[in-house]
């Protein structure tokens, strides 16, 4: 009897235990409250589940850790990732380039003769002028890369060309000069011709680059520019007021040097075929060389002989658009090239009739353009 009591107390005080411990896990409202876990977070019971706590997920592993417990983060990890892609070591090593252009120079301040179809005591017709032909010009390259996409490299380009042009006089009109002096202007004949020869070399150094994509390639440089270029003119006049003949000569020659800057892009469009365009400016200072002669009586008599010489900045502007193949060891590259010489035409010219002192100066820019073709070898 004593015996079977003191059980029964033991299941009551049991039940009660119980009964208290799940009212505690409930909370006051009913929710489940948090209860701390091994790793230190707070485990959840949701409703419903019988008081039984949760196990949360562990938490995301920060750190990418190895058998001795060394370890970096995450996000740097993916940070250095991404900026290998780029920024590559790249390669080192010799490059050479060959390029051919067909290209046409041109310039104003070109003129020797205004035929008059008419002689009826006035001044009619056409300007005649010089043109220099359509020729090839070269320009070659070599360099060495120096690996983190910077390279150092120099090139020199050449371009020569040359017209030569003939008029007479119809035996109703007349011809007129326009590079004599004052007190020669009606002629029967005339006869020009002109040569031009373009030197220039560029020592640069460049940064070559791509997107993280491998799509865009962006080439940077800047260097040194040393320029020589010579223009010849001269013009032969007979008959009329010219007599046994006038010859008359005005070349102009620049030697300059300064720095030139520029850039080019070229993005891949399909496989290794994409599309590039460049651009550069130069500035070059340098000095100017000018020669004015005429002579009369069948070249006897020198009428004018007056030099002129003086310093100036010369810009320079050049822009290409193309397309381009290219792999790690080779490029070709065909487009189109127009570079534009600012005021490099500055001669001297008599144009008041009244005094040989009273001079003017002939100017225009001097400019190409053309086809280029370009091939270039990596090693």
């Amino acid at each position: 009897m004593r015996m079977g009591s003191v059980w029964m107390r033991a299941g009551l005080g049991m039940a009660l235990l119980l009964s208290l411990n799940a009212a505690r896990a409930q909370g006051p409202r009913g929710e489940p409250i948090a209860a701390p876990s091994s790793n230190g977070f707070l485990a959840v019971s949701p409703p419903g589940s019988n008081g039984a706590l949760a196990v949360p997920p562990p938490p995301v592993n920060q750190y990418n850790v190895d058998q001795n417990g060394r370890g970096e983060a995450h996000e740097e990890h993916e940070h250095h990732e991404g900026e290998e892609g780029c920024h590559e070591e790249g390669e080192r090593g010799l490059y050479a380039i060959g390029e051919y252009l067909f290209v046409r120079p041109r310039r104003r301040a070109f003129d020797f003769v205004i035929n008059d179809p008419t002689l009826d005591n006035t001044v009619n017709g056409k300007v005649e002028n010089l043109d220099w032909d359509t020729q090839s010009a070269y320009r070659i390259g070599v360099g060495y890369r120096l690996g983190h996409g910077w390279e150092a490299g120099a090139t020199y380009f050449y371009l020569h060309s040359k017209d030569n042009e003939s008029r007479t006089a119809s035996p109703t009109g007349a011809l007129f000069a326009t590079l004599t002096a004052p007190g020669i202007d009606q002629v029967n004949t005339a006869t020009a011709s002109t040569n031009l020869d373009m030197d220039i070399i560029d020592a640069e150094l460049a940064n070559r680059f791509h997107g993280c994509n491998g799509d865009l390639e962006v080439r940077l440089a800047a260097g040194v520019r040393v320029a020589t270029i010579q223009q010849k003119l001269i013009a032969a006049y007979s008959g009329a007021t010219a007599g046994a003949g006038t010859v008359v000569s005005s070349p102009v020659n620049f030697d300059g040097i300064g720095l030139k800057a520029g850039g080019e892009a070229w993005y891949k469009v399909r496989g290794h075929f994409g599309v590039y365009a460049r651009a550069n400016l130069s500035m070059l200072t340098g000095d100017f060389r000018t020669h004015l002669t005429q002579t009369i009586n069948g070249g006897t008599t020198s009428l004018i002989d007056v030099a002129d010489k003086f310093h100036k900045v010369v810009p320079i502007t050049e822009l290409g658009l193309g397309v381009a193949w290219q792999t790690e060891n080779l490029r070709v590259s065909i487009g189109y090239e127009i570079a534009n010489f600012f005021n490099m035409v500055d001669s001297v010219d008599f144009v008041e009739g009244s005094s040989f002192g009273k001079i003017e100066h002939r100017q225009s820019d001097l400019s190409y353009d053309g086809l280029a073709v370009s091939i270039g070898l990596f090693f």
